[in-house]
């Protein structure tokens, strides 16, 4: 069990360095298991939230992580959603009055807590099975699941290696070792992680520099079905 962060939560990102989980993530990209790439991709972020917000509590300080970077997520990640201002229409099930959630509490609901409890993740919310491979953009959502882009371990990796905060990590002393991609419109951008550490700016404008869309999404009025599942009481296990 992961030690706690002094405010009674406990995160992923504890026990090794954030640069060795940037390494496994990519690692397991390549093999194509998403799963493990997923949970040390969440580990990176968490660990980045604990070094940047060490006094905040493990959900917000993830969350503001993953959103001080949908400059670079939203590309690699969502398909080209505006992630700033597209909401989803799943009601917290503690306090249905929230506002609805954006990308960063889905990301936290639906893989962060499964992968830190060594739970699976739910079903319907596995990452998306894609024939262009890891570094797909697609996304597919039914009135009852959500299922990200098998790209969205990469975008975490970018957004942990991105920030300042980690400007002293390193995966090795070789500065092209490792590295994390983006594909758009058949044009492939190859970032090397240890020349990247902290430079969030410039990964960011490199992206922007194709000009992916930003579509703020509007789901309409199917996605309440959603709602609707996430207030039903759970079935007790016999």
């Amino acid at each position: 069990m992961a030690p706690s962060d002094g405010n009674g939560e406990r995160g992923l990102g504890t026990y090794m360095k954030i640069s060795e989980h940037v390494k496994l993530a990519l690692d397991s990209m390549d093999r194509g298991e998403t799963d493990a790439a997923m949970l040390h991709a969440c580990a990176a972020v968490d660990g980045t939230g604990k070094k940047k917000h060490p006094k905040m509590g493990s959900g917000d300080r993830f969350r503001i992580v993953l959103r001080d970077w949908y400059s670079i997520i939203g590309p690699m990640a969502a398909g080209g959603i505006n992630l700033y201002e597209t909401r989803f229409h799943i009601p917290r099930r503690d306090n249905p009055d929230l506002p609805l959630p954006d990308f960063a509490d889905l990301i936290y609901k639906y893989h962060r807590n499964p992968h830190a409890h060594g739970e699976a993740v739910a079903q319907g919310f596995e990452l998306g099975d894609s024939p262009f491979g890891p570094f797909s953009t697609r996304l597919e959502f039914t009135p009852t699941t959500a299922r990200l882009a098998t790209s969205t371990p990469a975008a975490l990796v970018a957004a942990a290696v991105a920030d300042p905060v980690n400007d002293d990590e390193r995966i090795s002393t070789d500065p092209t070792g490792y590295e994390f991609r983006y594909w758009f419109n058949g044009i492939a951008l190859s970032f090397h992680v240890d020349s990247c550490w902290g430079r969030g700016e410039h990964i960011a404008s490199v992206i922007q520099s194709l000009r992916t869309p930003a579509v703020t999404m509007d789901f309409g009025d199917w996605m309440p079905e959603w709602s609707r599942r996430e207030r039903q009481p759970e079935t007790p296990t016999p």
